[in-house]
């Protein structure tokens, strides 16, 4: 029977199901006329589960000195056999009219435990005097042991899934610290079925500020966020959330003193919210991550709620951590975002600025060129600036292009080109480098026809590949251009015999402003990025194979035009 009993205990999915089960078949098991469990509630036991007629009360004083109570304050079993022994162990029954309204003849109570707390008690009622055998109480002892065991297996197995919901929920990280905050408070309202909200430190971390509130009840919701302006709160020990700031320690008050609370509330406003919804319970607990106070999380239970127990308050305690790594990720990444958008306006303005000075410059070095034509042996300097020239005006497009990446893309006027031309000319404007650097560069292709596309943009594309590829490769080393036709595109390929590219790095390569270890010459991790985007916006897309030692080989596929019949 206590198997049985037993087997039914650990199938039971909640703590409800197990008080049903309690009260219900246990009872009939061992011939109770009525059964109930109390849960403890502060100072209170309140009634959760009951299978009895009349009902007995809702709620009995902790301290009364009746079997119940009696179990539960010293953990361990009460056994009431006689009405005569009632009378003489618990006097004070047959004087408080709230125990009961029906006297049993016997009674059994048992305390209800989950780890190394008691949580509430079960307390069987018999209509006869029912003396117990010592069976009879090993099995009381034996259901009181396996009745703590499924407690604590559902409160686990709740436990987890409330963090399993929470990880998906915190699983991505938010671009914004509000909108973190905001999850936060959602995750925790609706797990432990509380209104809950999240506070967090203003910049200058005197004072909080009200980031996020939630709340299963819409109507207390919303009469919360009409009370609770977002109005400062000032980091002292008058408020329950600045005291948890100010010493970092959390608060917890299972039964709340509401004439305490009310007296220090901010607002009429917030005072009549209150008045309406009064708590039972509040937590107050810090949000703290990576050795840095965030703000707070508070978790409140109202009335015709049970109030926060120690699994609520573990349960609390995960999730304020969970949530705080959450708050603190997005504030990195938002972080990270105002500085890219301020790097990339200031690099906007920067390159818009130099383009007129380096043309400038440029026309001034054709000048001085033409100027010497008629001589040997010109100036060797003057080769020297033009490459720099030219060098410093591809940097200042790449910063143009991304520019216009970011402020929405960049768009060009798509026209038929000659494929077989483009190549001609890309490996015209690196053979001279090529040579310089003692490698081969060399073009093999079939007649590729026409591609549909902006003959500049696609030479940057060229010249960003070639080039990388002439950094990167050492002397006597090989570098190909090749082409092949496809169903309605043209694939150009650029292959190199070069250093080659990390597997590990090898999805990094088109990423903003990201560079390989161990390169020979370093750039400001741009050139890809671009070409990547010149190439989507022709409708195109860029890929990337690569050895390490053996050489690279990136390809980019372009639309050939669209022919009729």
């Amino acid at each position: 029977m206590l198997l049985d009993i037993a087997r039914m205990l650990a199938d039971a999915e909640s703590d409800r199901a197990i008080w049903s089960l309690l009260v219900g078949d246990v009872a009939s098991v061992i011939g109770a006329s009525a059964a109930a469990v109390y849960l403890c509630a502060g100072s209170e036991l309140e009634l959760v589960a009951v299978n009895a007629s009349p009902e007995p009360p809702r709620r009995l004083p902790m301290d009364l000195e009746i079997p119940l109570p009696v179990s539960i304050r010293t953990n361990e079993p009460v056994f009431v056999e006689t009405p005569e022994q009632l009378e003489e162990r618990f006097p004070m029954v047959n004087r408080m009219l709230v125990v009961t309204t029906k006297k049993r003849k016997s009674s059994v109570c048992l305390p209800l435990a989950c780890g190394a707390e008691v949580i509430g008690g079960l307390a069987f009622g018999f209509d006869v005097p029912h003396a117990l055998g010592d069976d009879e109480r090993a099995f009381l002892v034996a259901l009181k042991k396996h009745a703590a065991i499924a407690i604590e297996r559902s409160r686990a197995r709740r436990r987890l899934a409330i963090i399993a919901r929470a990880a998906r929920a915190f699983g991505t990280v938010p671009h914004e610290p509000i909108e973190a905050a905001t999850i936060v408070a959602r995750e925790v309202a609706s797990n432990l079925e509380c209104a809950a909200g999240v506070h967090l430190l203003s910049a200058d971390r005197k004072m909080l500020e009200l980031a996020a509130l939630d709340d299963p009840e819409p109507d207390r919701l919303a009469s919360a966020r009409t009370a609770l302006d977002r109005a400062p709160v000032k980091l002292d020990a008058a408020t329950s959330i600045g005291r948890v700031v100010t010493t970092g320690t959390p608060l917890v008050a299972r039964q709340v003193d509401m004439a305490s609370v009310l007296a220090a509330t901010r607002s009429e406003a917030h005072r009549a919210h209150l008045v309406r919804f009064p708590f039972v319970s509040l937590a107050v607990l810090p949000l703290r991550a990576a050795g840095e106070l965030l703000g707070t999380l508070t978790a409140s239970r109202h009335a015709g709620s049970p109030p926060l127990e120690a699994e609520d308050e573990t349960v609390l305690a995960d999730l304020a951590d969970r949530g705080a790594l959450v708050i603190q990720n997005a504030r990195v990444h938002d972080r990270a975002r105002r500085a890219l958008r301020d790097r990339e306006q200031t690099m906007a303005v920067i390159s818009h600025d130099l383009r007129t000075p380096l043309s400038s410059l440029a026309l001034a070095i054709d000048s001085l060129e033409r100027r010497f034509e008629s001589e040997t042996e010109p100036p060797r300097s003057l080769g020297t600036m033009k490459r720099s020239i030219r060098h410093m005006q591809y940097l200042v497009e790449n910063l143009v292009d991304l520019a216009r990446i970011d402020g929405g893309g960049l768009a060009y006027a798509l026209v038929p080109l000659d494929a077989d031309g483009l190549i001609a000319e890309a490996i015209a404007a690196h053979e001279d480098i090529a040579q310089r650097a003692s490698l081969a560069l060399v073009a093999f292709h079939e007649p590729l026809g026409l591609v549909v596309g902006d003959r500049d943009a696609l030479l940057r594309v060229f010249s960003n590949l070639i080039g990388n590829a002439i950094k990167f490769t050492r002397a006597p080393g090989r570098i190909e251009v090749r082409g092949e036709r496809l169903p309605g595109a043209v694939r150009f390929i650029v292959a190199d015999t070069g250093i080659g590219i990390p597997a590990e790095n090898l999805p990094h390569v088109f990423d903003r402003y990201w560079q390989a270890s161990g390169r020979m010459e370093k750039g400001v991790g741009l050139g890809l990025t671009i070409a990547r985007a010149i190439v989507a916006a022709h409708d195109g897309e860029i890929t990337v194979e690569s050895a390490l030692g053996k050489g690279t080989s990136f390809s980019f596929r372009i639309p050939a035009p669209v022919t009729s019949g």
